[in-house]
């Protein structure tokens, strides 16, 4: 085509045609050439398209084939269901730890979601038991690992069933966090405690298990206890001094290193 028009040039210098017919060939030239380069376009456009549609139904029949597995082990899980409800009817759920039932949460016949509590189990055999006690600030440096302290249950009033020996096994060495100490229901959130920061310390119990009138008690999870701690000894005198102890800290000038 631009071959064509190169002879045009020859042609109008010949006299050959008028510059009318001249412009109009070349008016015609740049519309073809326009034409050519939209269609051109398009082709790109088209084959663009045909790329994308190509990697889309790739990634669908990935999607599809995983949609069927998915739904063919669902199936799959279904029919095992099925075949352990038809079994004479039972269903055996075992507990994660041997011991023994205490209390069923549960009636016969009874309909259960799952995830549910249906028993509370004690644990039977050699058990061991730990108290957690939380220490406040002002006595961490008078205690330590292997310090003994006495016990005192509420469920056994320390007037009629005495105290227990227990031994202090850890200390943590940061204070304990509200979010930690919330997750215990059963600690005594008093205003001397909030103003104090705590410490957490695990208690080995020595006894787990006492006599009373001929009859044989033990211990179980979640019981509530004080303790009793021994921080420092002193002689009387001392004790008797500390108000003028303090008042002396108070009126003494800065300590120089």
């Amino acid at each position: 085509m631009h071959d064509n028009l190169a002879s045009y040039d020859k042609y109008l210098s010949d006299g050959l045609i008028t510059k009318d017919q001249y412009n109009y060939q070349h008016s015609l030239y740049f519309q073809q050439q326009s034409t050519y380069q939209s269609l051109v376009s398009q082709k790109m456009q088209l084959e663009s398209q045909v790329t994308q549609l190509n990697s889309d139904k790739i990634t669908k029949t990935a999607d599809f084939d995983n949609q069927i597995s998915s739904q063919e082990n669902q199936i799959n899980d279904y029919k095992n269901q099925l075949v352990e409800s038809s079994a004479n009817g039972n269903i055996i759920i075992k507990a994660t730890t041997e011991g023994r039932i205490e209390s069923l949460a549960v009636t016969k016949g009874q309909m259960v979601d799952k995830g549910s509590s249906l028993a509370q189990i004690k644990p039977t055999g050699d058990i061991e038991y730990y108290l957690i006690l939380w220490l406040p600030n002002n006595s961490i440096p008078y205690v330590k690992p292997g310090d003994i302290i006495n016990i005192r249950y509420d469920a056994f009033p320390a007037d009629k069933f005495g105290q227990f020996p227990g031994k202090i096994l850890s200390i943590s060495s940061v204070p304990t966090s509200r979010q930690e100490m919330s997750e215990y229901t059963n600690v005594t959130d008093g205003t001397n405690q909030q103003e104090l920061a705590l410490y957490k310390t695990i208690v080995k119990i020595e006894n787990k298990s006492f006599e009373y009138n001929g009859k044989t008690l033990s211990l179980s999870n979640g019981l509530k206890a004080q303790a009793v701690v021994f921080l420092e000894e002193r002689p009387l005198y001392m004790w008797m001094f500390t108000p003028v102890y303090k008042i002396t800290q108070s009126i003494t000038g800065p300590i120089n290193d």
